[in-house]
């Protein structure tokens, strides 16, 4: 590198980084980076711009048009849990619950389910079994089960949703009420088997649905009620009477239509296995207490907590409220003499429940206690 005059290079650094100098001026349709300016530095002059509008969403919309989308989503809690605003604006009032019911309506005729001559002078509405999964409006048609006079079945959901795209389908949805209008009744929805707590608080909507359905396998569901209550120790169940509620629910809903189902000691066996052979038999005596304690029976045993010391075991005692309540019935004391009941007993070995059994009917067995 030479220099010119002392002092001063006759280049640049080789390794200085070259900044391009400009301007950038206004002008009416874009920034104009003028480069003929002498002036030394980067001047940037910014056109002035409007406040920053805030992105639309849906809880700009009017309250009344939120409140049909919610309808229409079937959906009880989704839109609710949003945020306050949809919170406030979306409770469950019976105005809003009768609008969701709606949306499971169909008119036979108007819906092209069947001709106009065959539709019947009364109960001429079609409810879809989607229905079943929304908890918020069965408890509203519990609350208002006059609604449920003008049903006249229930159509599977997948038919609906498919009617115009299989084409099958129509032929499925024909079958369906042809049964209906028969009077043949079809098992209830796989939800009835697996959500108990439906049996403690929508008793009258099921009695309704028992024109409709039957329970197919009712010991299949009494054995699965019985590990629910004695596995989850769950707090809907108050005291023992709420079992006994659910049993007598199950058994009015199906025994006039296929009562030899409702015979069997499997159930009974169940309930004797949770009570006595748990993993956690200290919590299940404790929860047996509990459901004794709070029983409102004037005659239990428990009413009086001094009682609870050893002079009654309040899982015997469930189950002879199971036993006094259920296997009393017609046709259903001979269950308690079952070979399966005697070798769960003889199992146990428990004397006072082989007392209770014995009281109501039981025959031992007596080639297994040799």
């Amino acid at each position: 590198m030479g220099y010119t005059v002392i002092g001063y290079p006759s280049r640049a650094h080789k390794r200085k980084k070259h900044v391009r100098q400009c301007h950038i001026l206004p002008s009416d349709d874009r920034l104009v980076r003028d480069t003929a300016s002498p002036s030394v530095g980067v001047q940037e002059v910014e056109r002035p711009t409007s406040p920053l509008k805030r992105p639309r969403s849906l809880q700009d919309l009017p309250v009344e048009i939120i409140q049909r989308i919610f309808v229409l989503t079937q959906d009880a809690n989704l839109m609710r849990s949003l945020n306050t605003y949809f919170n406030h604006n979306l409770q469950l009032t019976d105005s809003l619950l009768h609008e969701m019911y709606k949306t499971y309506m169909y008119d036979p005729v108007a819906d092209g389910f069947i001709p106009r001559a065959s539709c019947p002078e009364y109960n001429n509405v079609i409810l879809s079994t989607a229905l079943f999964h929304n908890e918020a409006v069965m408890s509203y048609l519990e609350r208002n089960s006059s609604l449920l006079c003008e049903v006249w079945t229930y159509l599977d959901e997948e038919l609906i949703d498919h009617r115009y795209s299989r084409p099958e389908t129509k032929a499925s949805i024909q079958r369906s009420l042809q049964l209906a209008k028969d009077g043949t009744l079809g098992d209830f929805p796989r939800s009835f088997y697996e959500k108990f707590g439906r049996y403690l608080t929508l008793q009258s909507l099921l009695l309704h649905l028992s024109h409709h359905y039957v329970l197919y396998e009712p010991f299949r569901f009494m054995e699965d009620f019985f590990r629910w209550v004695f596995t989850t120790f769950t707090s809907v169940v108050k005291d023992y009477g709420d079992i006994l509620d659910v049993l007598d629910t199950v058994y009015e809903i199906g025994r006039r239509f296929i009562p030899e189902t409702y015979e069997g000691s499997s159930p009974l066996v169940t309930l004797i296995e949770l009570l006595f052979e748990s993993d956690r038999p200290l919590e299940v005596q404790t929860y047996a207490d509990k459901l004794a304690l709070n029983s409102k029976d004037s005659d239990s045993p428990f009413i009086e907590k001094s009682k609870l010391r050893g002079r009654v075991d309040s899982r015997v005692l469930i189950i002879e409220q199971v036993v006094q309540f259920y296997y009393t019935k017609e046709h259903i004391y001979p269950c308690l003499s079952d070979y399966d009941l005697w070798s769960a007993i003889r199992r146990i070995n428990n004397m006072k429940l082989i007392q209770v059994i014995e009281k109501y009917g039981g025959q031992p067995q007596y080639s297994l206690f040799t």
